[in-house]
């Protein structure tokens, strides 16, 4: 089967961790991925090193009449039989071009879970239509894609997936080393993109009671974006200098988790973090904010967290200090996360998503 990957940020968040991840596996079983981005990052970067083609093509607003064209002489030129759009407006431009190539069916994965204005639930409602299936990641996502216009029928739910080791990995110490944290300090971690729907702001305001309280504890945030600066400022004007550590973006991100006793999430919007994920097939217990499917996911037996409201900075930073305070409670939860993460596998996510490849090209395997 051809499946060509459509998303027009090709950089390094969780989207493109889901792109990335979906692709290898399909590769691996013999199938051929072809991706076709925008903006240029590490995902492109990474898949077309690993033999994937990678082709780059506008896909912004002032592209809407030469994009879908365009994209339809890739995919009669590429022979493809299943385009999968990653966000709105590709998707939007995916039916479009397989409406001119008999044949082609489009899959669509709702990344965002948000409630769109009037003007894209009338496009939804047009344009979906011609969608094979519309994939959410997190069951409330069902409704929000309802919401959103989406034809009833066409709403599936796929969990996401990540490939899950056969053990707990073991922590590296010169992790530690390299971020200069000491080895009996408390060590939190943050895999995300400094943008305001991963609310860092909301982190430093939890961070900064938490310290306040006299606890010592390091939290590593791992990741870059356009609030990196904003953040930077503020970590030094509120006194946070010596707490909070700034990587940067880390290919071996997962080296820095392991590492780490504990997984925050403080997002305001999510609809089933990729990076979530990863800290449970890590091992690691998570504080999670309710938004998307995150709350859902931890506190379902066997419970790996705790949740808190976005906003409510008092209960984020109480729930990482309990974790601090109760070494017992991390140990159990440590240890639920990694199960949980066997049910969250990517073989189980690739399996599904071929089931409606087959379907949206006609039954092809």
């Amino acid at each position: 089967m051809r499946v060509l990957f459509l998303t027009g940020r090709a950089a390094d968040g969780g989207s493109e961790r889901f792109v990335s991840s979906l692709a290898a596996e399909l590769s691996a079983r013999g199938h051929e991925c072809l991706l076709v981005y925008d903006e240029p990052g590490l995902l492109s970067e990474e898949l077309a090193a690993g033999g994937t083609e990678c082709i780059r093509l506008g896909l912004g607003r002032r592209d809407a009449l030469r994009a879908p064209a365009e994209l339809a002489r890739i995919i009669k030129e590429k022979k493809i039989d299943v385009v999968h759009a990653q966000f709105p407006r590709e998707f939007v431009y995916a039916v479009k071009a397989a409406g001119r190539c008999p044949g082609t069916g489009v899959v669509f994965t709702d990344h965002l879970s948000v409630r769109q204005g009037l003007k894209w639930r009338l496009l939804n409602r047009h344009y979906g239509k011609g969608l094979s299936a519309a994939v959410c990641v997190h069951e409330a996502g069902r409704a929000v894609l309802k919401e959103n216009g989406f034809p009833e029928d066409k709403t599936v739910f796929v969990p996401n997936g990540v490939a899950v080791p056969e053990a707990v990995p073991a922590p590296d110490p010169a992790v530690r080393r390299e971020l200069g944290v000491k080895e009996d300090a408390f060590l939190c971690c943050v895999l995300a993109r400094y943008a305001e729907e991963k609310g860092p702001d909301f982190l430093l305001d939890s961070l900064k009671i938490l310290a306040a309280g006299g606890k010592d504890f390091r939290c590593v945030i791992c990741g870059d974006g356009p609030l990196y600066a904003h953040i930077t400022e503020r970590i030094e004007a509120e006194g946070l200098s010596g707490t909070v550590i700034q990587a940067g973006y880390r290919k071996d991100a997962g080296r820095v988790l392991a590492a780490s006793q504990l997984f925050l999430s403080p997002s305001r919007s999510e609809a089933m973090s990729m990076a979530l994920l990863e800290a449970l097939a890590a091992g690691k217990p998570c504080v999670v904010t309710e938004a998307g499917g995150s709350a859902d996911t931890v506190l379902s037996a066997p419970v790996c967290g705790i949740s808190a409201a976005y906003g409510d900075a008092e209960g984020f930073a109480s729930a990482i200090k309990k974790y601090m305070e109760d070494p017992e409670l991390l140990a159990a939860h440590s240890e639920n996360a990694f199960k949980k993460a066997a049910g969250c596998s990517l073989k189980a996510m690739a399996d599904r998503y071929l089931e409606l490849y087959g379907a949206a090209c006609g039954g092809k395997k």
